[in-house]
């Protein structure tokens, strides 16, 4: 823990993973943690933390935006942003910071930190403010983690969204969202040129990414990228069609 990025938030990353180590203790574990009785090896691994051999957090993370980037191919001395990873046991931390295997949702009820959106807002409030005042703010979170924390006034926040269009129907897809939302987190981490400084140079980049990059896994391809004031931040929306 000790060597996470944000070290001021280590009080806090305590009191959780002691409330986690707790309730993965306990007989109904699976049940309060909202996961199936097959995931009892992560379960355990939940009461192994402070003793379990660590990796860098673009690694030990999988899913459909890590898989999509390729972001465990990705070195410290590759990439030049600032790209942070947001974790309902650790706050907030860096890419290549070193962490253990963990199972933690950010909508499970753990006694005396819960609801843990709302537990986490004030510490990653005041640790990520200042850095991010004045920036272009990429948000590829999901709706839960961007509970955490709301970036501040004077950050530029662009959101990342996906919409099918069929006809005249256009469907949000969640799926592909995640999935470019990690070809532009992987783009924008790999690339040597200055990263964009507006929505809409983000919004180019992001066009000429999508058309690089080819279909989405399921054949559909990105037909425009659009760019909207909503919600008091900027959302870029990736159009797709067969």
């Amino acid at each position: 823990m000790n060597s996470l990025s944000f070290s001021e938030l280590n009080s806090i990353r305590e009191l959780v993973l002691a409330a986690l180590e707790k309730v993965s203790s306990s007989k109904d574990a699976h049940r309060e943690l909202k996961v199936s009785e097959k995931l009892s090896d992560q379960i355990l691994a939940n009461t192994r933390i402070r003793r379990a051999v660590a990796g860098p957090a673009n690694q030990v993370y999988t899913g459909v935006l890590y898989s999509a980037g390729n972001l465990a191919d990705l070195t410290a001395a590759a990439h030049h942003s600032r790209a942070l990873v947001f974790s309902a046991l650790w706050g907030a931390a860096g890419l290549f910071d070193a962490i253990a295997p963990y199972r933690l949702s950010i909508t499970a009820p753990l006694p005396d930190v819960a609801p843990l959106a709302r537990w986490w807002r004030p510490h990653l409030a005041a640790a990520l403010d200042p850095i991010a005042a004045d920036e272009l703010v990429v948000d590829c979170r999901s709706s839960g983690y961007q509970a955490m924390w709301r970036p501040p006034a004077a950050a530029t926040v662009v959101t990342v969204e996906v919409v099918r269009v069929a006809g005249t129907k256009r469907t949000v897809v969640s799926h592909h969202a995640k999935y470019l939302r990690g070809v532009l987190a992987g783009a924008l981490l790999r690339s040597g040129a200055p990263e964009p400084k507006t929505s809409e140079g983000l919004a180019d980049y992001a066009y000429r990414i999508a058309a690089d990059h080819g279909p989405v896994p399921t054949g559909e391809t990105v037909r425009g990228v659009e760019l909207n004031r909503s919600r008091g931040s900027d959302v870029l929306t990736f159009v797709t069609a067969m």
